[in-house]
């Protein structure tokens, strides 16, 4: 598939959709939909790595069929992906460093 032909992960299914209003309790930001927020493939290697991380709290997130691409807005992203202060809170740690074995990406 060409670069022009690539789907953009925005116009992909939202993988948090109808799960907020569920597990806000537990720590689940609220998506905020904003113009110039930046949508991710969760299909994407290491986004759908760390989101194995969150499958025994989610068990939705388990359930997704692994032949379907979904996308993640920015502020789960940046919540689930980038910081593991959700999974840290999960865990029951209150703790800052990252757990073993949780990678945490970098942003440019």
């Amino acid at each position: 598939m060409s670069e022009s032909q690539k789907i953009r992960a925005q116009d992909l299914p939202y993988v948090f959709e109808n799960l907020v209003e569920k597990y806000e309790g537990i720590g689940l930001k609220s998506c905020k939909t904003k113009e110039t927020q930046r949508w991710r493939h969760a299909s994407a290697q290491e986004a759908a790595r760390q989101l194995t991380f969150y499958f025994p709290y989610f068990t939705e997130l388990a359930n997704l069929r692994s032949s379907t691409v979904y996308s993640l807005c920015e502020k789960h992203y940046n919540q689930l992906i980038v910081s593991n202060n959700l999974y840290n809170l999960l865990q029951g740690s209150t703790e800052e460093h990252n757990e073993p074995g949780l990678m945490i990406i970098k942003m440019m």
